[in-house]
């Protein structure tokens, strides 16, 4: 049987992950000024939407609804699955031939498929935003928002944001 101190993370271990997480909230900052001071997320619609013909061509694309939607996602959530399986047995009974490292990591995955396709669907769920192809700009009827305007009271939800 392993010693405690073979089984725990090392304090260079954790100092790792904090990295990470201050990478993200750093990120995360710089898509916020990003959506609020530049018209980005605007070009990259307007870079998929044909004004000629008043189409996004991918909408209703195979490559969208097909591969990336049903077979991409499927792929994804398999290799999830398989990771929380593996963790929950690992729980069970330990594998030996994982590392420390690795069995946080494989944690900290497993955690991370299950919290954020289900925040995810949260925000959704109540989401005020619109699709581009629902917003008046691309022939819809909804306003567009930034990520940080208020929503108009009479509004109904567009449930599209935050993109899966």
């Amino acid at each position: 049987m392993e010693s405690c101190r073979n089984r725990l993370p090392q304090l260079d271990d954790l100092k790792k992950f904090s990295y990470a997480y201050v990478s993200l909230i750093g990120f995360g900052l710089c898509i916020i000024v990003l959506a609020e001071l530049t018209n980005i997320d605007l070009q990259i619609a307007d870079y998929y939407f044909d004004a000629q013909h008043q189409v996004f061509f991918w909408k209703n694309s195979w490559f969208a609804n097909q591969l990336m939607h049903v077979y991409m996602k499927n792929f994804i959530m398999m290799i999830a699955a398989a990771c929380i399986v593996f963790v929950l047995l690992d729980w069970i009974r330990t594998v030996s031939r994982v590392s420390a490292w690795t069995r946080l990591r494989l944690r900290f995955v497993a955690v991370a498929a299950i919290l954020i396709p289900s925040v995810i669907s949260g925000l959704k769920q109540t989401s005020a935003f619109n699709c581009p192809w629902d917003e008046q700009r691309y022939g819809g009827t909804a306003p567009y928002l930034r990520l940080l305007d208020a929503i108009p009271a009479n509004m109904p939800p567009g449930h599209c944001f935050p993109a899966g």
